[in-house]
């Protein structure tokens, strides 16, 4: 720390976030160790570089215009291309004459055998046009047919024509028709029911053994209400002991309203582990006071404060 009166910022926090202060970090202790690269390292002392010194026209080139020869435009020597020797092109005469002959040649003309290539399609064949076939199946052109003989071709049938005379005979259908007689359907009848004339003067088996049995009936009579003739001047034990009730308190109902009513609610809304939360003091950091006001840093790394007439915070 320096030897002011007053503290840096670093010596007044007390919370550990008032992190300004860069102390610098030097050792005056010596390295006494040695490593292996370090004692087998031979450094080159290499001494300035020495260049070579240049042309005086060189170094001033700058300054003036070049009036000088280089070796290389000194040594140029420019090749003369040679002459393309060329015929020139006869110029065509178009004859006026007409020719009537044959020319050479036309006349020496012989046209090469060359053979087909290997992978060329064969010449397509002659096909006549004039096609022998009758597309017919075997089976059509084996088939003889029933052999009968032909006869004489008949006469074409007339169309019907309805006569307008009546017809007055029987037709050969009407006389040769007979009727089959067929037995009845139902041969066997029915007996009809003939009721008996007579009248029947005795009991049957169950008439006769029949046994009536007694049964007690029971009518049932509603009581009906008598109204006493007598008046009741005393009092009955339903309204000595009759108390009116008071008004009714309704205990704490928690289930969910259809309609919230922050006047009616009794609800706080807290929950248990916020009651029974008790809030601590936080302590203040005396170097937040620091913040708003000017600061300056020395060279020893320590922020103070740049106004002195202010009284430094003390650590508490």
């Amino acid at each position: 720390m320096s030897g002011c009166k007053e503290q840096c910022i670093c010596a007044v926090c007390t919370c550990g976030r008032h992190k300004l202060c860069k102390i610098p970090q030097n050792s005056d202790c010596h390295l006494d160790a040695h490593t292996e690269y370090g004692d087998n390292f031979a450094g080159y002392q290499g001494g300035p570089r020495v260049r070579g010194t240049a042309h005086p026209q060189q170094m001033d080139w700058k300054t003036g215009k070049f009036d000088g020869e280089t070796s290389n435009r000194r040594d140029y020597q420019a090749f003369a291309p040679q002459p393309r020797s060329f015929h020139k092109a006869a110029v065509y005469q178009k004859p006026t004459t007409v020719f009537h002959d044959e020319t050479t040649n036309h006349s020496d003309y012989r046209a090469w055998k060359v053979a087909p290539h290997a992978n060329a399609h064969p010449p397509l064949k002659h096909v006549n046009t004039v096609d022998e076939r009758d597309f017919r199946s075997t089976a059509a052109s084996a088939y003889l047919g029933n052999q009968l003989p032909k006869g004489e071709p008949m006469a074409p049938r007339q169309g019907y024509l309805p006569s307008t005379q009546k017809f007055e005979g029987s037709t050969t259908a009407s006389d040769a028709y007979r009727q089959w007689e067929l037995p009845e359907k139902n041969s066997k009848r029915q007996a009809a029911y003939v009721p008996n004339p007579t009248h029947f003067d005795d009991s049957t088996t169950y008439n006769s053994n029949y046994q009536p049995k007694t049964v007690d009936r029971t009518t049932r009579q509603m009581p009906t209400y008598q109204q006493p003739t007598t008046r009741f001047e005393g009092t009955s034990t339903n309204h000595s002991d009759f108390s009116a009730p008071g008004a009714q308190t309704r205990a704490h109902d928690y289930a969910p309203r259809n309609a919230y009513n922050p006047l009616v609610d009794d609800r706080d809304w807290t929950s248990t582990m916020r009651s029974q939360y008790t809030p601590k003091a936080l302590a203040r950091c005396p170097a937040v006071d620091w913040i708003p006001q000017e600061r300056e840093r020395h060279a020893d790394g320590h922020v103070y404060l740049s106004d002195h007439s202010h009284p430094a915070v003390s650590a508490g």
